[in-house]
């Protein structure tokens, strides 16, 4: 894979290593590409279930799926990132590593789907035998520890390979449901299986490559300390949760299944390339947390991380305004006239690209510098504030209402927390300087010379 050379000469002058960009690309692209299928195939299915389902209904699958969505973060723990952390730091220890986030996620999983029910009963126990198979994702995402593996060692393309598989049979099941005229409850247990699947064909990749998962141990000590560690991370990953689903739970609950139907609608759209980010940071974070194990440079690393910033921010700032300004034929092409509704949401809610983009750079940054602390804040003060905003909002705009209050909640948090936390005003202001960096460039430009009249 050749790198022209404008492009390795900007790199380098902002400190990162051409080599380390082309094994991150490399990386990436497994996972990029895993996400466009999935994503593409994915969109379609959601398309035909709106339309299939209806308004009111599709609104009911979603307020189920985003209640319980709340409480995967207390089932995985915050483990994830921890785990590649050691994973990449000590691989020697891998059968410790793997085999205590599998118990304390399994754990944490049972615990979670306990919690889930109980809050259902309570809120909306008309729905709780949806709640009641929908959850089952809870436990059987406790099996992604063996992911965590295969990220730590820039492996993805098995763990794409067990994805992929997984989604496809759920995918096919799911369109002969369709066209039997299956009801919601078979709908959503489809995707309860997906989960379980890929958790076995991750287990059986793991057996063919490193061994046997019954060579595992579990140590209560490191596992403390793991925790510990993913504290921090596990309250961030309540809190961004709480903050992009409560709205539906919100909608639901004061408005009624069709504004929930609406507004997940356009979040669906939105959403839909929030994976960039994510894998993007996903092959970064090993090296990132590889190139913090020496002496660091400071100035290479604002530099590095100004370039990483303004890249991702571009990119959601870019992807937001084109989502915006075709909202309409947009919401027509993928669900119909029914959804007409969902455009002006749309609207508003693809601007979210901006700082989902930007907040998922920022948190592996964060957490490679141990310093995960100052991005629970962040969170934390986003749900205050989206909670407060969708309660003011929600009752007079409905679905329209949720999606202002994303939006005032993305500028509030940051702004508020930055008054107080040193690390969030340093990722502030390595976002602006990398968001600046192609004025920069144009103006380092020289002026053209068109020769002598």
């Amino acid at each position: 894979m050749q790198m022209p050379a404008a492009l390795s000469r900007l790199l380098e002058r902002h400190a990162f290593s051409p080599s380390v960009v082309v094994r991150v690309a490399r990386n990436t692209g497994w996972l990029v590409g895993d996400r466009v299928v999935r994503a593409g195939a994915n969109m379609f299915l959601i398309a035909w279930l709106a339309r299939y389902l209806g308004t009111a209904e599709f609104g009911r699958m979603n307020y189920v799926l985003a209640f319980v969505s709340i409480f995967s973060g207390v089932a995985t723990l915050g483990l994830d990132v921890v785990a590649i952390r050691n994973l990449v730091d000590r691989p020697a220890d891998a059968a410790r590593i793997l085999g205590t986030s599998l118990a304390m996620k399994l754990g944490g999983g049972l615990a979670a789907y306990a919690a889930m029910l109980v809050a259902f009963a309570l809120v909306s126990p008309e729905a709780l035998g949806l709640a009641a198979l929908a959850g089952l994702v809870l436990v059987f995402q406790s099996a992604d520890v063996v992911e965590c593996w295969f990220q730590s060692g820039s492996r993805m393309k098995y763990a794409v390979y067990a994805r992929n598989a997984a989604f496809f049979a759920s995918a096919l099941f799911k369109v002969v449901l369709i066209l039997g005229n299956a009801g919601l409850e078979q709908l959503i247990l489809a995707g309860s299986a997906e989960i379980a699947l890929a958790a076995l064909f991750l287990f059986a990749l793991y057996r063919r490559d490193a061994g046997n998962p019954a060579a595992w141990r579990v140590d209560g000590a490191l596992g403390r300390s793991m925790l510990k560690d993913a504290m921090p991370m596990l309250v961030s990953a309540m809190a961004i949760l709480l903050y992009m689903r409560i709205d539906q739970v919100m909608l639901g609950n004061l408005s009624g299944y069709r504004e929930v139907g609406m507004f997940s609608a356009a979040v669906r759209l939105t959403e839909l390339w929030y994976f960039v980010p994510v894998a993007l940071m996903t092959a970064l974070f090993p090296m990132m947390v590889s190139a913090r194990s020496g002496e660091p440079d400071p100035a290479a690393d604002d530099r590095r991380t100004a370039l990483l910033f303004g890249a991702m921010g571009w990119a959601g700032i870019l992807l937001a305004a084109f989502t915006s300004l075709a909202s309409g034929w947009l919401v027509q092409l993928v669900y119909g006239s029914a959804f007409a509704a969902a455009a002006p949401v749309l609207a508003v809610q693809a601007w979210m690209a901006a700082f989902v983009f930007f907040g998922v750079a920022r948190g592996r940054w964060l957490m490679a510098r141990h310093q995960q602390a100052d991005s629970m804040y962040v969170d934390l003060a986003a749900i205050a504030i989206n909670v407060a905003m969708n309660l003011l909002l929600i009752p007079r705009y409905g679905a329209f209402g949720a999606a202002i209050a994303s939006l005032v909640t993305g500028f509030g948090a940051n702004l508020v927390v930055a008054l107080f936390s040193e690390p969030i005003r340093t990722s502030l202001k390595l976002y602006a300087r990398g968001l600046a960096l192609p004025f920069s460039l144009l103006r380092a430009r020289p002026a053209p010379d068109f020769g002598k009249p």
